[in-house]
């Protein structure tokens, strides 16, 4: 009795864990970014399959009743989402989610999983931002969210596995220029824990200044790739489907965050951001005190010379993109 005991106690010991992690798989973050676990598009047999079949559970180790209580404890539930445009499909959406699927669940000591996004622009000055404090006596902001100072771009980076953030505050646009300066800030603070890796998984969306079609995001990632000497592969999100990335979730934890403070001033932006937390850990910021030009690209003769040393998915080459640094490709931005 003691040894059955004993047994089922080990074999519960990382099923939190378990389901954690299928739940972030399949999660999609709110349109509003008001919850920062989002909607799961799981049902409670589908999550038994997985720990079943995957994880080495026993089919009568718990019930549906015993996950479905776990997974809302956990702050998912499986209800209709509110407030949001229909999401369009592409061909390949199955697909582009199966490989997305496969790449995250994969445990590779060598690769470090990076989720990138850029949030949407915050605008500094005394607006309300439909925010809520609690305090004695209310605080006090614009009548109209019309008038501000100027506006911020966060850019997001966050290491999946450890769950570390680093968000990068621009003043200018979003630009590819400013995605790729803002890894490579990260980088120089990151490099000497990045010891032992040599690929940098990307998980990112398809938006328009870091599509992979967009030739100077491309340029510019081979660029960081020659100076870091590190592998880069791109693993974009199906169009509309952006909320799954894992850095929304960040997004939705900052929103609350800073829901009802007066985002007054640059530095005010910047400290809330360093006050906030996911996960118990405190993110990283960075700010960029630089004025970017839009629509840079390159020519399509220089764009074919680049196409030539990255290597795309033959059944899905928009979303599955490769850069192996090598010396012909340092020879394109070294003499």
């Amino acid at each position: 009795m003691f040894e059955g005991q004993k047994k089922k106690e080990v074999s519960f010991t990382h099923l939190l864990d378990d389901i954690e992690e299928i739940a972030s798989l399949n999660s999609q973050s709110e349109r509003c970014h008001h919850d920062t676990k989002g909607y799961l598009k799981l049902t409670e047999e589908s999550v038994k399959a997985y720990l079943v079949e995957e994880k080495g559970y026993a089919a009568t180790d718990f019930g549906k009743g015993t996950l479905n209580n776990i997974l809302n404890r956990s702050g998912y539930t499986l209800k209709k989402v509110r407030k949001s445009l229909p999401l369009k499909r592409v061909e390949a959406t199955d697909a582009i989610f199966e490989r997305i699927t496969r790449h995250r669940k994969g445990k590779v000591g060598t690769t470090m999983k990076l989720s990138i996004d850029v949030k949407d622009k915050v605008k500094v000055g005394l607006l309300s931002r439909r925010g809520y404090g609690r305090s004695q006596q209310a605080v006090e902001a614009l009548d109209k969210d019309q008038h501000w100072q100027e506006t911020l771009v966060p850019l997001g980076i966050l290491q999946i596995d450890s769950g570390q953030p680093t968000i990068v505050v621009g003043n200018s646009y979003e630009t590819s220029d400013f995605i790729v300066d803002g890894l490579e800030k990260w980088y120089e603070l990151h490099k000497y824990s990045l010891t032992g890796y040599d690929t940098l998984e990307i998980y990112l969306d398809n938006g328009p200044s870091l599509a992979s079609k967009r030739s100077q995001f491309i340029n510019r990632i081979m660029e960081f790739a020659c100076i870091t000497g590190l592998k880069i592969h791109l693993l974009y999100y199906p169009p509309y489907h952006s909320k799954y990335n894992p850095i929304e979730r960040l997004w939705a934890a900052l929103e609350n965050y800073w829901n009802g403070t007066l985002l007054t001033s640059v530095s005010k932006v910047i400290n809330t951001i360093k006050n906030m937390t996911w996960k118990g850990i405190s993110p990283v910021v960075i700010f960029i005190d630089k004025h970017y030009q839009k629509g840079i690209k390159l020519t399509k003769t220089d764009m074919q010379k680049r196409e030539q040393l990255i290597t795309r998915s033959k059944d899905l080459p928009k979303w599955d993109v490769s850069i192996n640094p090598s010396f012909l490709m340092g020879s394109l931005f070294f003499q």
